[in-house]
């Protein structure tokens, strides 16, 4: 059995836990709040949680970081960090700590989100700086960070494709940049997630788009990645790598 734990008990740790809850091989062992909760799994001490679990899923607050990443080190526990919107230092943190622990940069895992990657990767490669990038995303009232993670991920995937450095405008100011990419974002009702990126040329234009209807695959490809992160030596992983190198993707 694999003990998972969770860090953070909003909707995207409930999702978490309810589909847990539907699983034989797998289970939530404990989860970490910052107030004392109503859960017979629910702790607000870090050594407690992380005694209990044999990996752990961060949907938390980005400023939980640095109070339990030493105490994650201190444990070797594998960590799928799904906060998005890190300031720089906190990201040079991961980067650190990846050298004692594996973890998962997962700013959204959604394994379609993986095969959008790869599609967004190929079709920078083949169309030429000629078309320029814009992209769009979605999300509820409540999200905070603006563009999305996984709007600036599907950024990085198209300046891959491209060989080029990940340089993008938000939002738009003067004249656009030959070769950036653009970004547009909307807050609003309880929308899930929607991203959209457009290749727009002279002539023509291709867009390529992801719509979640519910956190469910969120939930499921977390799970699957912790399970993964359990057997990974320490360093950084990304989802639309382990998604498309080592999961069959119709098996969730």
């Amino acid at each position: 059995m694999l003990n998972i734990g969770i860090m953070g008990f909003g909707r995207m740790g409930q999702a978490i836990e309810a589909c847990l809850r539907q699983e034989k091989e797998r289970q939530c062992s404990s989860i970490k709040v910052r107030e004392k909760k109503d859960h017979p799994l629910a702790t607000t001490a870090i050594d407690t949680f992380l005694e209990h679990c044999d990996v752990m899923i961060d949907v938390s607050r980005k400023e939980a970081l640095v109070d339990y990443l030493p105490h994650a080190i201190h444990h070797r526990k594998p960590l799928v960090y799904c906060v998005t919107g890190l300031e720089p230092h906190q990201h040079h943190s991961l980067l650190e700590a990846a050298q004692f622990i594996p973890i998962c940069l997962a700013p959204n895992t959604n394994p379609t989100i993986a095969l959008m990657h790869f599609f967004v990767e190929h079709a920078a490669k083949i169309l030429d700086d000629a078309y320029d990038i814009e992209i769009f995303e979605a999300h509820h009232r409540d999200k905070i960070d603006a563009p999305s993670g996984t709007a600036l991920m599907l950024g990085e995937a198209a300046a891959k494709g491209r060989h080029s450095p990940f340089d993008y405008s938000y939002p738009h100011q003067g004249k656009r940049k030959k070769g950036f990419v653009g970004f547009s974002s909307a807050r609003g009702g309880a929308i899930s997630g929607e991203h959209t990126v457009s290749f727009l040329g002279n002539d023509d234009m291709l867009s390529l788009t992801h719509k979640s209807f519910n956190r469910t695959l969120y939930a499921k490809g977390a799970i699957v990645l912790a399970s993964m992160m359990a057997q990974k030596d320490p360093g950084i992983y990304r989802p639309h790598e382990l998604f498309l190198n080592d999961i069959d993707l119709k098996s969730l």
